[in-house]
């Protein structure tokens, strides 16, 4: 019978490859996309940046008028739900909430009969 493998992480090597900059690109390129799904990309700047243990990517409010469309629109919120692959879904009783495709396909499946 064979060994078992043991795998032994290093922590140092773990955080200079969440911090690299190859990582850093991705999670740019997915801020990007949270940053086009908002209806305004303009008005909401994206950035990464290198953290203590990993890179972070922000889509954020830069000024008084960002504040107050993401305040009506939930812009950000409404990029972040389709970038993950959330859809919002509408219930008979008119309750609105964040859910996945197949969740949705469920419902309105069930609706119909």
């Amino acid at each position: 019978m064979a060994k078992r493998v043991q795998v032994k992480m290093n922590p140092a090597g773990a955080r200079a490859l969440l911090n690299s900059p190859e990582v850093q690109a991705h999670i740019l390129d997915y801020a990007l996309d949270v940053q086009a799904r908002t209806g305004a990309p303009g008005l909401y700047p994206a950035d990464v940046q290198a953290g203590k243990t990993r890179a972070h990517a922000l889509v954020k409010t830069s000024d008084l008028e960002s504040m107050r469309h993401n305040a009506r629109t939930n812009a950000l919120l409404r990029g972040i739900g389709g970038a993950a692959g959330l859809v919002e879904y509408t219930s008979k009783a008119g309750r609105t909430s964040w859910i996945t495709q197949k969740q949705a396909d469920n419902y309105s499946r069930r609706r119909k009969s």
